[in-house]
């Protein structure tokens, strides 16, 4: 019997590593990934069967001209086996809470969070927050929560164009990642602020995340062509927090 393989453009090159990026594009249609280079055949589809939405942010390396999308997934926020919320507060910082027998988020009388603005956490909500944060410059003490996430589940990303429109100029660092070995993509847990003299945050964060799939290369993660050949994953390292229950200092801003 004849094994069919899926042929592949050899002429794209893909990168692995960190590297600063600007946002070219944010759920753009088809005619719209045209534009950007792409060559979709239907029209993407972003409201997701399960009730979420998927929002693909496209973003481009300028010394290389190197394009990949970030892609994050929102739902609505479930219980953990536990029984407790992932919540978030007007800063965008994050942390499990437990429920009382009205559903509410019990009080953690943590210093670091702040209570009184927390509200239940979409899934992949952290992600897309940290991203944002780092693309708006968001600084220490200043509100990072998006305002309008039950509009994103609906597909409406209009809050994001206007971030983004906002500071054309900014940059974020992101890591460029190879999926199923053929296929660009970025590593979606982690980011840091463009301007960012190193890439520890994003390297503890590969390092520790045991259930990451893509090859982002290796440890300190530089920006470089793939050779092809699959490279080390997931060394030993510290994980970079997100808010679980760890002070605002260990983020990335």
């Amino acid at each position: 019997m004849i094994k069919a393989n899926e042929s592949l453009d050899s002429n794209v090159v893909l990168y692995t590593g960190v590297a600063p990026v600007t946002v070219i594009g944010i759920n753009p249609d088809k005619t719209e990934l045209e534009v950007l280079g792409y060559k979709p055949k239907d029209e993407p589809k972003y409201i997701q069967d399960d009730g979420g939405c998927r929002i693909d942010v496209y973003v481009k390396e300028s010394t290389t001209g190197a394009k990949a999308k970030v892609v994050f997934w929102l739902k609505e926020g479930k219980k953990s086996n536990t029984g407790k919320f992932r919540a978030i507060d007007k800063f965008g910082k994050t942390t499990w809470l437990a429920v009382d027998s009205t559903d509410n988020l019990v009080n953690p009388n943590m210093d670091w969070f702040d209570f009184d603005s927390a509200r239940k956490c979409y899934d992949g909500e952290e992600n897309l927050s940290q991203f944002i944060q780092c693309l708006a410059n968001v600084k220490k003490g200043e509100e990072g929560r998006l305002d309008n996430v039950s509009l994103l589940v609906q597909g409406n990303v209009q809050e994001l164009h206007d971030i983004a429109a906002s500071v054309p100029n900014n940059k974020v660092k992101v890591c460029f990642a190879i999926q199923n070995e053929k296929y660009q993509g970025v590593y979606g847990k982690a980011f840091q602020r463009g301007w960012a003299k190193d890439n520890d945050y994003i390297a503890k964060a590969i390092g520790g995340d045991d259930y990451n799939k893509l090859d982002c290369g290796n440890p300190p993660y530089n920006f470089k062509v793939w050779n092809g050949q699959p490279t080390m994953k997931n060394v030993p390292a510290t994980a970079a927090s997100t808010g679980d229950d760890a002070p605002a200092d260990d983020l990335p801003f």
